[in-house]
């Protein structure tokens, strides 16, 4: 959850580095990626189930929630950090 919320972080910094902290670090946070991220196990199928909510359905306090259709958008993100994910498992290990 922690290494989620840090990679989200980061990211909201690079699409918006003059953006104010409350925004980057709590506004536009995804809050069901770090619910999702914090289910415990390590099966490739969990990895990919995960990252497949992950990439289609956001809630942030500054937007709310939204889902993502298009799924050429979600299934090449569901792919990226599904191989991101288990690499840095790897990594980490």
């Amino acid at each position: 959850m922690l290494f989620e919320y840090g990679n989200q972080l980061y990211d909201n910094y690079q699409k918006n580095p003059n953006g104010s902290c409350m925004d980057n670090g709590v506004k536009n946070i995804n809050v069901i990626g770090l619910v999702v991220s914090a289910i415990p196990g390590g099966g490739l199928l969990r990895t990919v189930a995960l990252e497949d909510v992950k990439n289609s359905v956001s809630y942030t306090v500054k937007e709310g929630f939204q889902v993502d259709k298009d799924v050429t958008d979600v299934a090449l993100a569901t792919v990226k950090g599904a191989v991101i994910g288990k690499i840095s498992d790897k990594v980490i290990s």
